[in-house]
């Protein structure tokens, strides 16, 4: 295989390994407008002055994955 298909196929294995992991975490509608909500109150450290909810950053869309996790776990939005 050339170097190029493998690096594709790590790139879907990699996407295909994040979505089983968005459905591993159950979230509920509340859940789900709780992380919103924070994302929204927390600035993106690459796109000055938008948050990391609207954000297309990867750095921002890793922090929302996160804050998602750690809601769905039962954190408080502290």
């Amino acid at each position: 295989m050339s170097e190029r298909r493998l690096n594709t196929l790590f790139v879907i294995a990699i996407a295909v390994m994040a979505v089983a992991l968005g459905f591993m975490v159950s979230t509920t509608p509340d859940d789900v407008d709780r992380a919103q909500a924070i994302g929204a109150r927390v600035r993106c450290p690459v796109c000055q002055g938008e948050s990391i909810a609207d954000s297309p950053s990867q750095m921002a869309l890793d922090m929302m994955a996160l804050i998602t996790e750690e809601v769905a776990q039962g954190a408080t939005d502290d």
